[in-house]
């Protein structure tokens, strides 16, 4: 399995957030001219995971990048796991301003969101790797065309999204050769996922990913649905499951980092036109970091034991038909509310077929 790697390409954010920045700054640095000179400034940079996890490597990265590119004027002040913001009001917390910029993980929150918890598995059917930058692109459009999206990220200013760039896997501890084994099974999932597995006939449980390795260990469970192939190496999963299938979709992109609202609108123009150049490196990178480690994963797997299942043609348009089932039943309640939920998906999947129709 080799590992795709994204092509460069414009950095749509800035096109869509340049208009929030000032003329002069944008023009100084589209001119090449002399960099204007930055004050300094100094953001606390809250995030959920720890050094070495994939997400803290790129973040790492990113807070070093940001101080090259500035001249030492920029500090981003790290607190990762979760010792500033972290758990289920991590999106609240930041629109108050626990912290300056942050992964404020909206699907955790209690309320709001509406439209975001259900966009997460409107673009099923673009391959996650070889189509990632269509799924940025897809992404990025549905949010201009449609702002009650982004109306939902209220005291927050979006800023990367996540593409992800690699499948969700299937793993078992007994053999399996089809989607159709799952029938009867207890399986970790969820979010989504939950609803994948019962609509495949399976049993979803709910438990954290750190509960997983003994949950798998003790046969609580039979297996797990929507963890990518990577936690075989960074969970052990590889010690306690036997059998693993790439199920060859995974959930839509996501606004992952987002400052807060006010503390962004305080930034000198030249930095806010700095952090809107990097964008498109920022959001590469993630890509990137988490596809250069499928492949030590898949090694490590294979070495532990782990046997690697195709997943059958037929069970793809199966899984596809259940993703729109599961889609327009659980947008019905948001039509109710006034909410252009379906329109919104409908317009994701016509986006998707215009694509794919363009390839051929």
């Amino acid at each position: 399995m080799g590992i795709t790697r994204t092509v460069s390409r414009p950095t749509i954010g800035a096109v869509l957030c340049a208009a929030l920045l000032t003329a002069t700054a944008v023009q100084g640095f589209a001119q090449g001219g002399a960099a204007p000179a930055l004050k300094a400034v100094t953001l606390n940079f809250a995030a959920p995971h720890t050094p070495p996890q994939t997400y803290a490597v790129v973040d790492v990265a990113f807070i070093d990048r940001i101080k090259e590119l500035s001249g030492g004027k920029i500090t981003l002040k790290y607190f990762p796991g979760g010792t500033l913001i972290g758990g289920a009001d991590s999106a609240t917390e930041l629109a108050k301003g626990v912290a300056d910029i942050s992964w404020p993980r909206p699907g955790y929150s209690q309320n709001g969101y509406l439209l975001y918890n259900a966009f997460i598995i409107f673009m099923y059917n673009l391959d996650p790797a070889k189509d990632v930058q269509a799924e940025f692109e897809i992404f990025k459009k549905v949010h201009k065309d449609y702002p009650e999206l982004m109306a939902e990220y209220e005291g927050l200013y979006p800023y990367a999204v996540n593409a992800g760039g690699t499948s969700a896997y299937m793993f078992m501890k007994k053999p399996f050769k089809s989607l159709a084994d799952i029938k009867g099974k207890t399986i970790r999932a969820t979010g989504s996922w939950a609803k994948v597995v019962k609509g495949l006939g399976g049993e979803p449980v709910t438990i954290p990913i750190a509960d997983t390795y003994l949950a798998l260990e003790k046969g609580t469970i039979d297996g797990t649905l929507g963890l990518p192939v990577t936690t075989l190496k960074a969970e052990n999963l590889a010690e306690v499951v036997k059998y693993a299938m790439d199920i060859g979709l995974n959930m839509s992109p996501y606004y992952a980092v987002a400052f807060n609202k006010a503390k962004w609108e305080r930034i000198q123009p030249e930095a806010q036109s700095l952090f809107m150049k990097e964008v498109g490196w920022y959001e590469e990178k993630i890509v990137q970091q988490q596809q250069s480690e499928v492949d030590p994963a898949i090694d490590h797997g294979k070495r532990q034991g782990v046997t690697f299942v195709d997943l059958p043609e037929a069970d793809r348009a199966g899984l596809y038909d259940i993703m729109d089932k599961i889609n327009r039943d659980a947008l019905k309640p948001l039509d109710a509310k006034g909410l252009k939920a379906t329109e919104i998906y409908e317009y994701t999947q016509k986006l998707i077929k215009q694509y794919k129709a363009s390839k051929k």
